[in-house]
């Protein structure tokens, strides 16, 4: 669920709470507030368009899968050496 609009973080706590075994994540997600927020909606992974090292940082300490982006060969390589175990 895309967190381009407030709508998605109250989409996911719909979703995780009504729909019994779905898998809901975050999608959009570009700053560490969103990462906690997604997180306590009830998303089981995490999507950003791109990535920071405090982004980074926060989707590491959130304890849920993340999918970072990454636009060019240096932020791939950056990224992995940060301990990301998958790009976008």
């Amino acid at each position: 669920m895309t967190l381009r609009t407030p709508a998605g973080l109250h989409a996911i706590a719909a979703i995780a709470a009504q729909v019994p075994g779905a898998v809901v994540g975050a999608g959009t997600v570009n700053t560490p507030d969103l990462v906690k927020a997604a997180a306590d909606a009830g998303a089981k992974f995490l999507v950003s368009p791109g990535w920071t090292d405090t982004l980074l940082d926060a989707m590491a300490g959130s304890g849920l899968p993340a999918l970072p982006g990454a636009g060019g060969d240096w932020s791939r390589v950056e990224s992995l050496a940060r301990a990301a175990s998958a790009l976008r």
